[in-house]
């Protein structure tokens, strides 16, 4: 019970601290983000990086040192990257070259830069600082007094 709530507040304050000094997203790696489903509620936009089905496998295997029964075993545990995919914002073919991986990143980067959907977040985030420092200061005065 504790160790969820915990999780989740540093989670959020991952993403509250960096937006008054400027930064306009935050990138989270979250590889069972939509088998487990319970951080969906915090993100944006999801972005998918994604390869066939048989470069998933042998990518595992050198990776990992997996056997082929092994690393097909993971693989199958987890949702296919075609539904992923599917359900994801943006996807990033994989399949090609790292310099053609490494366009696709530097053209998401310049996209989310001239976004103004951060915006959104910061109105926000100063709605419920201001509600919690009015709250504080109200408290205060009643103690006060």
């Amino acid at each position: 019970p504790l160790r969820p709530f915990c999780l989740y507040l540093a989670l959020i304050s991952h993403f509250l601290f960096p937006l008054p000094v400027g930064e306009q997203f935050v990138i989270l790696d979250v590889p069972l983000l939509y088998e487990t489903g319970k951080l969906l509620f915090i993100v944006n936009r999801v972005v998918v990086v994604w390869c066939s089905a048989e470069q998933q496998l042998c990518r595992l295997m050198a990776r990992n040192n997996l056997s082929e029964d092994e690393a097909k075993r993971r693989v199958n545990s987890q949702l296919p990257l075609d539904e992923k995919r599917s359900r994801a914002d943006i996807g990033i073919d994989n399949n090609r070259s790292i310099e053609d991986t490494r366009q696709q990143v530097d053209d998401l980067y310049v996209s989310l830069r001239v976004s103004r959907a951060h915006w959104k977040l910061r109105g926000a985030a100063l709605l419920v600082a201001s509600v919690l420092f009015g709250c504080l200061i109200w408290i205060g005065l009643v103690l006060l007094s």
